[in-house]
This record gives C-alpha cells, structure tokens and sequence, in this order.
C-alpha cells in the first residue's frame, strides 16, 4: 500500500506581497521512484516516518501516522526468522546486530547503506562471541560503532575477543577494542552510550566485573588494550549474572556531564556520601557526574529506588524516565525522576498489568513510548509546567 502526501499547513510561513509570483512547487515522487532514505513527499515538506525490520529479513519505511509502506522495503538480513536486535541509523547507514543463531544467519554487527543505487549490505561476523547488542550498536558522529561482546573464545581474523568493547569503522572493519583486566562478567546484553565531552568523543561501558568504565573513543583501553580512562568502584557483586544493563548521557544547563546506568542486580555501594532511595536488591538506576577538576572520573551522585529489570533511561527536559520492566511475578512500573537529584516524580502505580522485561523505552513529543510482553504499546504523556 502507497500514499501520497497530505496537505500541510505551514503556519510559519510568511505572506507573499500581492505582485510575488507563486513559488515553483515540485510534484511528488511517484509511488514506483520513491526510495529508502529519501525524503519522501513534493512541495516544502516530507512525511514523518519510522523503520521497521519485520521477520524476512526486510527492511521498511513506514509512515509514521498510518503505518503504511512509503516505498518498497528491501533486503536487509540474508534470510527470514534471523531475529535481528533493535536498530539504530546514522545518516543514511541503518545498523543492527544478530546473534541468535536463528535462520542460520551468524553472529555479527549489520549495516545497510540507503545512499547506495543498490542498498548495499555489510556484515561483521563474530562466530566466537555474540554482540550483547538489545538496541543495535552504540554510534559516534563520525560513524564508528560500538558494541560489547559476550563470551566465548576470540576470532583473530577478524580482531574480535570476547568480554570486550569492540569500535569498529564505517565499513564495519575492527579499529579497536577494550577488553578489562580480569574480565568484565556475565552480561545477557549492554546498551552503550558514547557522548562529547571537551572535545574528547567517550564511551561508557562495563569495566572489570561489577564496575563501570569511562573510555576515550579515540583509543578505548590505551596501548595494551586493558586501560581505561577511569573506572567506578564495584556497582554489582563480583560473578553477578546480569539481564541487560544500560547506559545514557545528559548535560545540565551547567554544562555538567552526567550518566547513568541501568544496573540488573543489587546494586552495592559503600559511598556515604550517595542519596540512596532505599535498599536495591533487584537493580536500580545510578546517577554520576563526570567529574574533570583533576582527571576524568564518573563521580557516583544518587541511586534510584528498588527496580526489577531496568531498562536503560532516557532523559529529557531534566528528567529521567525509567521503566522497571518486571518479571513472571512483578509487572513493569515506569518512573520519572528529577536528573539532578534522583527525587521521584511520578510513578504509574499499577497501571501496567504485566511486565515489559527487554522493552527499551522511545521519548518523544512530551511522551514515552515501550511495549509490554503481550505486545500491548504503551504511550504516558509528560506532564510539563507553564
């Protein structure tokens, strides 16, 4: 099914004087000419639209409003039932990961080129280690990705160790990589988040079992591979098994740095000084600043209340939305909490009936958005003062 644009209304447009000629406007693309990547529509506008990855391997722009096919999907993944992880884009390059070992498709990091005549495809294939990827690889500006590896054993041909922070460049060959001394632990899945600080591109990422790393892009454990720029104190117990652990990046109106860490096991700490919101025996958020008076340093500042499964946060507007996703026997809560201080906001009671476990959560448009484990999407309005 094809659409054709709808008629907008610009509000901000300024009037033409009586004698202006009328601007040329250009006819829209025909339903067989449109393209992935490609912004869609004639005019002055384009339609707002998502992609979606369905299960033979497509990949499809929909538009947002209706959910129907812009233009025709393409090829993404080799074959059907491959169950790729979530995807993130850069541009025109939409990347994914694999490592299921589902329709004979291998482990590996994907990325398909929308710029490209042909939608050309590229593939790393990690066979000794599978990309702890849930939401697709972490991505710089300059289009280096990031991912974390599980255990295994390493692929010398293709310069990938497991328990490791593996960059990799545009054309998805390895460049670097961050293995921490002693090992980094049991991970189901990490999400990483790499941000700008003083003109220096970081990654946050597990460091030695049960503590967090602070890592230079440009050279993510140093000469031997093993050193990163800074590394928190224990966070988990050591020999913790976590679910899915997470990262994100936010900067005040200070200009102070912050992240925070989605942590799936008790959170420990030993840190008087840290606003803690009671015990946390299933896992919590944790709140730093990244601290540069004399070197690079996460300094821990607040850890949420108790949360089962959390996902990683999101931030916006000063706000941290968290979304404890449950188990077989506790449902998903979300949570809006105050970035500076941790002090809870809001909290959706018993509003979700059931758990939403390895659902990320969207922002967006004063809402936020994640499904729960019947598939059921779930939109909670941000309330904002006036």
């Amino acid at each position: 099914m094809f659409i054709e644009p709808p008629q907008v209304i610009n509000f901000h447009a300024r009037r033409r004087g009586p004698n202006a000629p009328k601007p040329v406007e250009q006819p829209a693309t025909q339903a067989n000419e449109r393209r992935l990547g490609v912004a869609p529509g004639g005019g002055y506008f384009g339609l707002k639209g998502i992609y979606v990855l369905t299960a033979d391997g497509m990949l499809h722009e929909q538009v947002m409003n209706t959910g129907a096919d812009f233009a025709l999907p393409v090829q993404f993944l080799p074959t059907a039932n491959s169950r790729p992880y979530g995807m993130n884009i850069l541009g025109k390059e939409v990347y994914s990961a694999t490592g299921r070992g589902c329709g004979g498709v291998a482990n590996g990091i994907w990325s398909i080129d929308m710029a490209s005549p042909d939608y050309h495809v590229t593939n790393l294939s990690t066979p000794g280690s599978r990309p702890l990827a849930l939401t697709g690889p972490a991505l710089s500006p300059d289009g280096t990705a990031f991912f974390v590896t599980g255990g295994g054993t390493s692929d010398p041909a293709a310069g990938v160790n497991p328990g490791s922070v593996i960059a990799l460049s545009k054309d998805l060959k390895v460049q670097d990589w961050y293995t921490p001394a002693g090992g980094m632990g049991t991970y189901e899945s990490v999400s990483l988040v790499t941000f700008e600080h003083k003109d220096k591109q970081m990654v946050v990422a597990p460091g030695k079992d049960g503590s967090i790393a602070l890592l230079d892009a440009a050279s993510l454990g140093g000469p031997d591979h093993h050193t990163p720029l800074f590394e928190t104190a224990s966070v988990a117990r050591p020999g913790a098994k976590h679910s899915w652990d997470g990262f994100a990046s936010w900067q005040d109106k200070d200009g102070t740095a912050w992240v925070f860490a989605s942590v799936s096991v008790e959170v420990i700490s030993t840190d008087s000084s840290l606003q803690r919101n009671g015990p946390t025996p299933h896992g919590a958020i944790v709140a730093f600043k990244v601290d540069d008076t004399a070197q690079l340093a996460l300094r821990p500042v607040w850890i949420s209340r108790d949360m089962v499964n959390p996902a990683p946060p999101r931030i916006a507007n000063g706000v941290v939305i968290a979304l404890s996703g449950g188990d077989v026997s506790t449902h998903a809560t979300l949570y809006v909490l105050n970035a500076s201080t941790g002090e809870e906001l809001y909290f959706s009671k018993n509003e979700i009936p059931t758990s939403a476990e390895l659902s990320g959560v969207s922002v967006g448009d004063g809402h936020a958005f994640f499904t729960d484990r019947d598939n059921v999407l779930y939109s909670f309005g941000i309330g904002l003062e006036h």
